[in-house]
C-alpha cells in the first residue's frame, strides 16, 4: 500500500483500513496493543567502583542517588554519571538503603544484618537496630520500609539466614519504630521477607504468605492469589494504598485492586518468572517494573501485560527503584552486583543494530523479544534490513524468518504514521516500536499458538500522544485453499517468481485492488526458505512466505505466509518435485497471516 504518490488507489485502500479498524476487525488476533507516551528506554551500565546491593534515590532531588555498596554507601548526584563515598563506615556490605523524604539527609541502611541511620547523607553511621540483640542468633533485617505520610515510622522485615522462606531455622519478626529508629517493637512474630507501606496500609511478605495492617499493630492475614504461588516481593501503589502487586516464584505478577481481597494474574509476559523485586511510578501508577532473573520487565497498563524491557546477563534483577522526574529514571541492581540506569521519554536517533530495525528513514526503532512454549526458551530477534520501510527478525536460525515489519508515513491520508507485521511464527513474541521523534512506544504482543497478521493505522501520530490505549480485535478473515495436480518443471526465478527451499517450491502471487487495478507481485528472496513480494513500491512489502521441512514431525513440507497488506491476492505455491499446487485465497479487506503444515 502507498499512502503517497498514487494518491487515489492510496486513498481508497486506506478508506478500507480505516473502516475495518473502527469495526475492530483490523488490528491481529489475540494481539495486545499498548501505546505510551514518550518512553523511549535507553539502559546504560553505571559504575560506583564497587559491587552494588541496593539503590535509593532523594525524592525531593531525583538526580541523587545513593548506592549500597561493598564498603558502605556511594553517592552521586548528577544520576549515577559520577560517584563519591562519603566516608561513613559500616560493617558491611549495605543491603538495602531507603531516603526519609521529609529529611533527605537522614538515611536508613541494612548492613550486617541490622538497621544503620544517617543524619547527614551517608557521612556518619550509628547503629539503631541489633537484630541478633532483639530477634535471635541467626537473624536478618531483609528489607525495610518507610511511611511517606509519617516519616518517623519505620518497618523492619526480619528473617533467618536463609535463601528460601521453607526450611530454614526459627526466628525472625516484623519490627516497627515511631521514632525515627530510636526504639523498636515486634509488630508480627513470625519471619517477614518484604514489606511496603502505603496511605493507611502496610503489607508483608511473610514464610508462605501475605499479611496487612490497617493501623501498623494488628495484622491480618490476606487471601492467597494461588496455591502455587509463594510470594518474594511486593508494591503499592502510591496513589491508592488498595492496589498491591505481589511476585511471586514461577507464577509471575498478581493484581489487587481490593487489597487482598480478591487477584488477577497478568496475562502474558511474566507467568513463569521468579518476581524478586517489583516497582511502581510514583508519577504514573499504571506503569510497574519487575526484576527477574532474565532481567527487567515493564508494564503500561497496570500489570495487565508485560514487555521484557532489558535482558541483563549478570544473573537477573535483584532491585528496582524509581525516579518521580520526568523523563522517567529506573535503576536496576543486576544479580552480579551491576548498577543499571533507565531513562524513559527522551527521545533521540536510531541506531540499528543485531536486534534493532530502524524503518520509516530511520525514524522508528523496532525490536521483538520471543519465547518458546513449553519449554521457556527466550531471547531476543535477529534483526535484518530489507528497504528504507521494511525489516524482518529471526528466532533460531538466520534462515527461518519469523516476523515482517514495516512502517509507512500515512500523514496524507489520516495525519497517522502505520506499522503492519506480517507473521510467519506461532512462537509468543512481544514488538515493541518506538517513534524516536517523539518517544512514543507501541508494544505488540502476540501469545503462544496465535498466527495472524497486522495493521495498525493509527500508531503514531506525526506530533505526541499522551495516554495509555489498549485494543485487540477478532479474527479478519480466513484464507481459502485448494490443491491440484499439475505438469512438473523446474523452478526458474525471475522478477514474478520466488523459488525456495533449494528451489523445490515455486511461489508467484496475482493481486488486485477494489478498483479494478491488478498485476504479479514482484519477488524478492530472501533466504533459502523465504522471499517477500511487493505490489506497487519496491521499499513498500505486501506479503512473506516461507517453506519449512517438517517432514521429521508431521510428514509435510510446511507453507506460512504473513501479510502486511489487505488487498486481495492469490497465492500459488507449486512442489516442483511432483507437480502438487496450492492456492492460497486472501479477500480484499483482509489482513491475515497463514499457516499450512499439511501443504506438500
Amino acid at each position: 500500500m502507498e499512502p503517497g504518490g498514487k494518491a487515489g488507489r492510496a486513498r481508497k485502500l486506506a478508506q478500507g483500513l480505516l473502516g475495518f479498524a473502527r469495526n475492530a476487525c483490523l488490528i491481529l488476533v489475540a494481539f495486545l496493543v499498548v501505546a505510551t507516551a514518550r518512553s523511549q528506554e535507553t539502559w546504560t551500565q553505571l559504575d560506583p567502583g564497587f559491587q552494588v546491593l541496593s539503590v535509593a534515590l532523594d525524592p525531593s532531588s531525583p538526580q541523587s542517588v545513593y548506592a549500597g555498596v561493598s564498603s558502605g554507601v556511594a553517592k552521586s548526584i548528577d544520576g549515577g554519571e559520577s560517584w563519591a563515598t562519603p566516608g561513613g563506615a559500616l560493617p558491611g556490605p549495605a543491603a538495602d538503603l531507603i531516603v526519609d523524604p521529609s529529611a533527605p539527609s537522614t538515611l536508613y541502611a541494612v548492613s550486617g544484618g541490622d538497621v544503620y541511620k544517617s543524619d547527614d547523607a551517608a557521612a556518619s553511621w550509628r547503629r539503631v537496630y541489633d537484630a541478633d540483640g532483639r530477634g535471635g542468633y541467626g537473624v536478618s533485617v531483609r528489607r525495610l520500609a518507610l511511611d511517606a505520610a509519617a516519616p518517623a515510622t519505620l518497618y523492619a522485615a526480619i528473617a533467618p539466614y536463609c535463601f528460601l522462606p521453607f526450611g530454614c531455622e526459627s526466628g525472625g519478626s516484623l519490627e516497627k519504630s515511631v521514632d525515627g529508629g530510636a526504639t523498636w517493637a515486634e509488630t508480627y512474630p513470625g519471619r517477614a521477607y518484604d514489606v511496603a507501606v502505603s496511605g493507611s496500609k502496610a503489607y508483608a511478605v511473610i514464610a508462605g504468605g501475605l499479611i496487612r495492617s490497617v493501623d501498623g499493630g494488628s495484622w491480618i492475614s490476606v487471601r492467597p492469589p494461588s496455591l502455587l504461588a509463594t510470594p518474594l516481593s511486593i508494591a503499592v501503589d502510591p496513589s491508592d494504598s488498595s492496589t498491591l502487586y505481589l511476585g511471586t516464584t514461577g507464577q509471575g505478577v498478581f493484581r489487587s485492586r481490593d487489597a487482598g481481597l480478591t487477584w488477577s494474574v497478568s496475562a502474558s509476559g511474566l507467568q513463569d518468572s521468579a518476581v524478586r523485586s517489583l516497582a511502581v511510578d510514583p508519577l504514573s501508577s499504571s506503569v510497574l517494573y519487575a526484576g527477574t532473573p532474565t532481567g527487567v520487565f515493564r508494564s503500561v497498563d497496570g500489570g495487565e501485560t508485560w514487555y521484557r524491557s532489558q535482558a541483563l546477563e549478570d544473573g537477573g534483577v535483584s532491585r528496582i527503584v524509581v525516579a518521580p522526574s520526568a523523563p522517567t529514571a529506573v535503576y536496576a541492581v543486576g544479580g552480579f552486583s551491576r548498577l543499571y540506569r533507565a531513562t524513559y521519554g527522551s527521545p533521540g536517533a536510531c541506531a540499528a543494530d543485531a536486534t534493532h530495525l530502524c524503518l520509516g528513514a530511520g525514524r522508528f526503532r523496532v525490536a521483538v523479544s520471543w519465547r518458546a512454549l513449553p519449554g521457556g526458551t527466550s531471547g531476543a530477534g535477529r534483526a535484518v534490513s530489507l528497504t528504507s520501510d521494511t525489516g524482518y527478525f529471526w528466532f533460531f536460525e538466520a534462515g527461518n524468518v519469523e516476523l515482517v515489519v514495516k512502517a509507512l508515513d500515512g500523514t496524507s491520508v489520516n495525519d497517522r504514521f502505520w506499522i503492519f507485521g506480517g507473521v510467519l511464527s506461532d512462537v509468543e513474541y512481544t514488538l515493541v516500536v518506538t517513534d524516536t521523534a517523539t518517544g512514543q512506544t507501541r508494544v505488540y504482543f502476540k501469545p503462544q499458538s496465535s498466527l495472524s497478521s497486522f495493521g495498525d493505522t493509527s500508531a503514531f501520530p506525526d506530533g505526541g500522544l499522551t495516554g495509555t490505549r489498549a485494543a485487540g480485535s477478532e479474527d479478519v478473515g480466513a484464507t481459502t485453499m485448494s490443491a491440484y495436480l499439475g505438469q512438473v518443471e523446474a523452478c526458474v526465478a525471475g522478477p514474478t517468481r520466488l523459488c525456495v527451499k533449494d528451489g523445490r517450491f515455486q511461489v508467484a502471487v496475482a493481486w488486485r485492488t477494489g478498483d479494478g487495478l491488478s498485476g504479479s507481485g514482484r519477488a524478492v528472496p530472501m533466504t533459502a526458505d523465504t522471499g517477500y513480494f511487493w505490489f506497487f513500491g519496491e521499499s513498500n512489502v505486501e506479503l512473506v512466505l516461507k517453506v519449512l521441512d517438517g517432514r521429521s514431525v508431521n510428514g509435510h513440507h510446511w507453507v506460512f505466509y504473513g501479510a502486511l497488506s489487505d488487498v486481495a491476492y492469490t497465492v500459488t505455491v507449486t512442489d516442483t518435485q511432483t507437480g502438487i499446487v496450492r492456492t492460497y485465497d486472501n479477500p480484499q479487506g483482509t489482513l491475515a497471516s497463514h499457516a499450512d503444515t499439511e501443504a506438500f
